[in-house]
């Protein structure tokens, strides 16, 4: 009932769902109180104009005085489909820029993944992984099987010490980061492509190197 209570009140204070087709987005109160933003993919073909609408959207959302407290990103990948190159690069171009990765460092408390069960499920696991043993995350991420299974359910990979510059002042537990360990949210939608694309292909590591920036050396 608590929980009904601030989405209602939440409607007031965050961004209206934006059905785009090859995903929707959707804020709401995610259950530790935190604004949440759940991008939940769907069977249809990416579309440039979507895409721009798409990262504006996420633009306009971090602006809401709620986000501004600290909030929390659902990526659910279970129907996603591979965009062109071009929009590809286009969403890697908009991940770049590096005002939006400071603010989703200062801001982003909370990271869930769903992808299905099953060989998906085995493959996340893996790559994962892999990329956060080199590139750890910046915040508290959760591997899961459905939109509103609880965190405590999933697999756990968790952000490194606090080592480096202080992150804004948030509710709940602090976390720091280094600047070449940070895995934003931009990164996010990247390494989704990257995952449905070619999920078996090529070592993870390979991957990795990719996406991080503080890899080197032969994986690179």
């Amino acid at each position: 009932q608590s929980l009904k209570f601030w989405n209602a009140m939440a409607a007031k204070s965050l961004p209206d769902t934006l059905d785009l087709g090859f995903v929707a987005l959707k804020p709401r109160v995610g259950e530790n109180g935190l604004a949440e933003l759940v991008l939940q993919a769907a069977d249809n073909p990416f579309t440039q104009d979507g895409v721009e609408r798409m990262t504006d959207y996420i633009d306009v959302f971090l602006e809401y005085n709620l986000v501004k407290k600290g909030f929390s990103i659902v990526y659910d990948l279970r129907l996603l489909r591979v965009p062109s190159l071009t929009l590809v690069k286009q969403l890697a171009d908009w991940g770049r820029d590096p005002k939006r990765q400071q603010t989703f460092q200062r801001l982003n408390r909370i990271c869930k993944v769903v992808v299905s069960e099953g060989w998906r499920m085995g493959v996340a696991k893996k790559i994962l992984g892999a990329f956060f043993a080199m590139c750890p995350p910046v915040c508290d991420t959760y591997l899961l099987t459905a939109i509103d299974q609880p965190a405590s359910e999933g697999m756990y990979f968790a952000p490194p010490p606090s080592t480096g510059t202080k992150r804004e002042e948030l509710p709940g537990p602090q976390k720091t980061e280094t600047e070449e360990s940070s895995w934003t949210a931009p990164r996010w939608l990247q390494m989704a492509v990257d995952f449905v694309a070619q999920p078996t292909s090529g070592p993870p590591l390979v991957h990795a190197a990719h996406y991080c920036p503080s890899i080197a050396g032969p994986h690179a």
